[in-house]
């Protein structure tokens, strides 16, 4: 059962482990494990939730509007009320 620690958490000050269960070699289990940790060195990992797109996507529209061209958030917004995203 490959453990790979993730940091810590911002928010609690613990540390962020991940654990995979399942495979049926030894091997499959590290070739996981390291690509895994090879996320975390590059900063390309992130953990998956249950959080549904059209949430994620208008938390996303909240932080990034005010960064934005006025005129690119009005495309980004027209397109969210189009496709039946409410923020």
């Amino acid at each position: 059962m490959p453990l790979t620690e993730l940091g810590v958490d911002p928010l609690t000050g613990k540390r962020k482990r991940k654990k995979q269960r399942g495979f049926k070699t030894k091997k499959d289990a590290e070739k996981a494990l390291a690509l895994i940790e090879a996320e975390v060195f590059k900063g390309t990992y992130f953990e998956p939730s249950s959080i549904y797109f059209k949430d994620h996507l208008c938390e996303w529209f909240k932080v990034k509007k005010n960064s934005i061209n006025i005129q690119t958030a009005q495309v980004y917004e027209n397109y969210m009320n189009n496709r039946s995203f409410q923020y």
